[in-house]
């Protein structure tokens, strides 16, 4: 079981990204060794969100449908618990300014039992939880 967050999601779907071909590696790996896949509402909005600006409409469009239509990827929903739990993180983290979305992802990971993400982000080994693939 696997977490992805928004830098995984970029550098599979931007070419020019500095893991571009990392992530691909990865990806395949994820699909040979038939691994669950969790993501949340949040990260698939900032993903949605940078495609939006980084690439043309069309594309981003493309993405966005791509990633609601999945059948591998489920979509972690947070309630409001989550949130103001994502609170306790910010404010353990104030020193690094780790962002909000980041701090839900953490919460969304601990109430899922999840400790590994697929990211490119360190806040996420910060937080104490595993990066993969290992950061080169």
């Amino acid at each position: 079981m696997i977490f992805v967050d928004t830098s995984a999601f970029v550098a599979r779907f931007i070419e020019k990204d500095q893991f571009h071909s990392i992530a691909m590696q990865y990806w395949t790996e994820i699909r040979d060794q038939d691994l669950r896949v969790y993501t949340s509402n949040y990260v698939l909005s900032e993903t949605i969100n940078l495609m939006v600006q980084w690439t043309p409409y069309e594309f981003a469009l493309q993405v966005a449908e791509l990633l609601y239509q999945s059948e591998v990827l489920e979509i972690l929903r947070p309630d409001e618990s989550i949130e103001i739990g994502a609170i306790d993180f910010l404010k353990m983290h104030a020193v690094r300014k780790i962002g909000f979305i980041d701090c839900v992802s953490f919460r969304l990971m601990q109430e899922n039992d999840l400790s590994s993400a697929f990211t490119f982000d360190r806040h996420f080994e910060i937080a104490g939880f595993e990066m993969v693939p290992p950061s080169p």
